[in-house]
């Protein structure tokens, strides 16, 4: 059975999850990492990273919740679980408050002392509500958050209870800020005003009205005088930042001059300590302006961080973080390995550590660490090695990796520019080139780690097409311009044939289990050669439209082919003959599954069903909507459906029923071990789930 995999997926770690089998509703629901019994790792990295108030520990947001380490020694401490990324420490560095978009809570973790790590109490929000952002006041007695009503909710952090909901704005909320001294919260929406309101009471103060301008941002001084915004022209989108008197609501200046336009539209302000210099910064400059003149004092052409007390900022180059005197502006340090993330630089409240998603640096010593761990490449497949203590992981980000099931540990990585596996994953070929030598095929032995042979093959030009056979004893490649196929013997490294390909617009080949076939796709038509001697042998004919791809039945006896023409077509594999044409579907096929005895075949179509069938007779069985079927449990009579969860359907009655549901978001495809007892499903990240306390209430 062919699976195919293609939403890329990002992941850094394997986990093995047990499953009860105790039925306390019509059906177990599961989550993760609730029910794990081991976390490795800690996911693909989501958001900015972020220090506690203490500096003492560091918060990073992953597709599997939000792992907290010891700042000093860089060491797990817990991870909390939520599928928030926007979560933000309390000012006195007790509590984390987090938004679980999944249940619809904000969710309060306790942050006291390392034994109450994870514990938490949850605040439910009011139906038809979604809380966007959500903010603690100074003294962290109060919780607001942005609700998509343009409402902000205050919450009581001691109960969990609404004190109050601030209305008014008629658009959407864009900037939620508090005033230090705990006076005031302020917001700013698309309705082109500025919202002051008193916290104890909920008075509404002032409202700052902006005639022609979009407030992007606000912040209050550090003094709680003075409100600074940054606004932008709706028609020529000219930013500029206003300061306002938050006693009297009145504008007291403009600063001089206008930001340059950011290309990710990310503009951010804030007060130095003194309340003296406002700073602007955004994707591709940092500029300092004087509080009391409004003059603008210097502009720097990048992105800087500075550091809390405004001594030190901060900007990068190549592999290096460059620390500078705010004063000066003369350089002070240089911070060496620096690796470019998908995060900001931002410093520790201490002043002391600089990160990344990708690493931390000591500011004094230059002393770092790199905090992602190996990482499962993301991009397309997974599948089990023989023996199954092993799975295999590649796909678009030029590494094949290779994972003991048992330990969660990486054994090893192969590089490359294009990949292939085997169907017994015992044998992986990759295109590498770099400057400094010629470009390349190499192929490996995935039980050994060892290069098995290299053969003179440019990746660029086979990147059509490099396949390896089932048996891993013959590589072929396509040159897309000569419509050409090259076969190679992957045990002597010898060239066997090439063959000219007809029709001349193939663009992949595909084996046949038994390796002596080669099918190719793109037309049609579906050519068959003999891999011996490269002569056609069948041309499989009656799709209207370019064929997609091919399966296989479980017993090799049935090629399945998809279309663009919005059928699917059954053919025997031996004789060639066309059996069925499988034709209810009203969009493309994006994978067909077969069930274990070959009987069923399962067709998942853009159009958000999945449809079984009788591979004997081309009979339709049933149609499930809304459901995504990526494979069938091994005894045939469950489906998995990867909608709103992983679910079991029990597809042997008329209506299929849920027999279980697995609660993890970002799932693209499950495959199962052959024996049923691990299932390993594909997402944000790649997870080994124990069925083997489940096979059970499966088969009921």
């Amino acid at each position: 059975m062919k699976v195919k995999l293609s939403i890329p997926i990002f992941i850094l770690f394997l986990v093995i999850v047990f499953i009860s089998t105790s039925l306390a509703y019509d059906y177990t629901e599961l989550r993760y990492p609730e029910d794990a019994a081991v976390g490795l790792g800690k996911g693909g990295i989501t958001g900015d990273i972020v220090f506690s108030p203490d500096s003492e520990m560091i918060a990073i947001p992953s597709h599997l919740g939000i792992w907290l380490y010891d700042a000093r020694t860089y060491k797990k401490l817990k991870i909390l679980t939520t599928n928030s990324t926007s979560f933000k420490f309390s000012p006195d560095g007790t509590m984390l408050v987090s938004y679980n978009s999944r249940n619809n809570t904000i969710q309060l973790w306790d942050m006291t002392t390392r034994s109450t790590l994870g514990k938490h109490i949850s605040i439910p929000i009011e139906p038809k509500r979604d809380i966007s952002s959500v903010k603690f006041s100074p003294d962290a007695k109060i919780l607001a958050g942005v609700s998509n009503d343009n409402t902000i909710i205050l919450y009581d952090t001691q109960t969990g209870k609404q004190k109050t909901a601030l209305k008014g704005h008629t658009d959407e909320i864009i900037s939620l800020a508090f005033a230090p001294d705990n006076s005031i919260v302020g917001s700013s929406s698309y309705d082109r005003t500025v919202r002051l309101w008193e916290i104890t009471t909920g008075r509404l103060l002032h409202v700052l009205k902006e005639k022609s301008q979009r407030v992007i941002s606000i912040v209050f001084s550090t003094d709680s005088r003075l409100l600074a915004n940054v606004t932008q022209d709706l028609k020529s989108e000219d930013t500029n930042i206003r300061l306002w008197s938050t006693k009297t609501g009145r504008k007291t200046r403009t600063m001089q001059g206008t930001l340059n336009r950011s290309p990710r539209g990310y503009y951010d302000v804030n007060f130095s300590p003194d309340n003296r210099i406002i700073a602007s910064v955004s994707d591709i400059e940092t500029k300092l302006w004087n509080v009391r003149t409004g003059k603008l004092l210097n502009v720097f052409k990048s992105r800087f961080v500075i550091s809390p007390d405004w001594s030190l900022y901060a900007g990068t180059r190549q592999d290096k973080i460059l620390l500078l005197d705010m004063k000066t502006r003369e350089q002070m340090r240089t911070l060496t390995g620096f690796k470019t993330g998908n995060t900001p630089l931002v410093f520790s409240p201490d002043g002391k550590k600089i990160a990344n998603d990708l690493g931390i640096w000591d500011v004094d010593t230059n002393n770092h660490v790199y905090i992602n761990e190996p990482h499962v490449s993301t991009g397309y497949a997974v599948r089990f090695i023989e023996g199954e203590e092993t799975l295999v992981c590649w796909g678009n980000n030029s590494t094949v990796q290779l994972w003991n099931t048992k330990t969660g540990h990486l054994t090893s990585t192969f590089s490359g520019e294009i990949f292939s596996v085997s169907s017994d994953s015992k044998t992986l070929a990759g295109g590498f080139k770099n400057r400094n030598t010629l470009p390349v095929v190499n192929v490996w032995d995935t039980e050994t780690g060892k290069l098995k042979q290299t053969f003179p093959i440019n990746p660029d030009k086979a990147r059509d097409s490099l396949v390896i056979s089932p048996n891993g004893e013959t590589l072929v490649c396509r040159h897309s311009k000569n419509q050409t196929f090259e076969l190679w013997d992957v045990g002597t490294g010898e060239h066997k044939l090439t063959f000219n390909s007809t029709p001349d617009h193939i663009r992949s080949v595909v084996f046949f289990p038994d390796s002596k076939t080669l099918v190719g796709l793109g037309s049609q038509d579906i050519p068959l050669w003999d891999v011996k001697t490269g002569e056609q042998i069948a041309n499989l004919k009656g799709h209207t439209s370019e064929v997609d791809d091919i399966f296989f039945s479980p017993d090799e006896r049935i090629i399945a082919s998809t279309s663009a023409d919005e059928t699917v077509r059954l053919w025997d594999s031996k004789s060639h003959e066309h059996i069925a044409t499988l034709i209810g579907h009203t969009s493309g096929i994006n994978s067909v599954v077969f069930s274990p005895d070959g009987e069923t075949v399962a067709t998942e179509s853009y159009d958000g069903t999945t449809r079984l069938w009788n591979t004997k007779t081309g009979k339709h069985k049933k149609a499930l909507l809304g459901h995504r079927a990526v494979a069938f449990y091994p005894d045939g009579s469950i489906l998995v459906s990867l909608s709103e969860g992983i679910q079991f359907l029990n597809i042997r009655i008329d209506e299929p029923t849920l027999l279980f549901k697995v609660e993890i978001d970002n799932v693209s495809s499950v495959v199962f071990s052959s024996d049923g007892k691990t299932m390993a499903s594909v997402g944000s990240a790649i997870l080994l789930w124990d069925l083997s306390d489940s096979i059970s209430l499966l088969s009921k």
